[in-house]
């Protein structure tokens, strides 16, 4: 393996890595976005929808206690039934023949882990409502940054591991004499088309970075004083890094 090999296994490797941890961050992101806006309502669907229904049968509750104590109660109810019907279906290979099953817990330590896995899903919400009381506002489009990132990283990782889309079709309509001719023509070309919109993302994140410098009030993520400019240099960076492998592999097939 050449020098210039292994430092692009080496950045194959830290692309996959950011990757992955951007896909964490957004996770972690929405999944904060999600319980805030899901247990800071004053009146959760769940209690109201309890409290409609005791009314209905002619049951009167205190509303102010059903959408407090009783929301409280109802919520950790459920959670704890499911988190028990969980633990006690959860299977595992049978240790004298693997092809069998076996429950993982005797009922007592299943319970005792639903209890557990309950009480840590409650005390995390907690955390989330005490420790962001208006939530992560912009969540949506700091999602929606990792989402880009994810996806043109993903693209440069794809061109590593030749995965990008191909029209394999075109593998049976030339002779095989052909075939790396064939091969080596699309590569060139669609380099060539990686390489035209390199310089488009090139003069697009200039001309954002101007816009910025100008007045940095203007050219952000609106909401944030996050750059516009910061965030599109992934493009040059993806794109740039597809071109030298799509070269490499023309050189590959000529």
């Amino acid at each position: 393996m050449s020098t210039l090999q292994r430092i692009d296994a080496a950045v194959y490797r830290a692309e996959k890595a950011i990757a992955w941890c951007l896909f964490l961050v957004m996770v972690a992101v929405m999944g904060v976005n999600l319980v805030h806006r899901t247990f800071s309502r004053p009146e959760g669907k769940l209690s109201s929808w309890a409290l409609s229904t005791l009314e209905s049968c002619g049951v009167h509750v205190d509303a102010h206690w059903m959408h407090s104590t009783g929301s409280i109660f109802l919520n950790l109810s459920l959670t704890w039934l499911i988190c028990a019907a969980a633990a006690l279906s959860a299977e595992r290979p049978d240790e004298t023949d693997p092809e069998r099953r076996q429950r993982r817990w005797e009922t007592r330590r299943a319970l005792w882990v639903a209890t557990g896995v309950t009480l840590g899903l409650a005390a995390t919400v907690k955390l989330v409502l005490v420790a962001l009381p208006n939530g992560l506002i912009e969540a949506i489009k700091y999602s929606l940054i990792c989402v880009l990132w994810i996806g043109l990283i993903g693209a440069s990782v794809a061109t590593y591991e030749k995965r990008h889309l191909a029209l394999e079709i075109a593998d049976y309509l030339w002779p095989k004499a052909w075939s790396r001719v064939v091969k080596g023509l699309a590569m060139a070309l669609t380099a060539a088309f990686v390489l035209f919109l390199l310089a488009l993302s090139v003069i697009s994140v200039g001309e954002h970075r101007e816009t910025w410098l100008v007045n940095p009030l203007t050219g952000v993520v609106l909401g944030t004083s996050i750059p516009l400019w910061t965030v599109y240099l992934v493009f040059p960076y993806a794109l740039g890094v597809m071109t030298l492998r799509f070269v490499a592999q023309v050189r590959g097939e000529s």
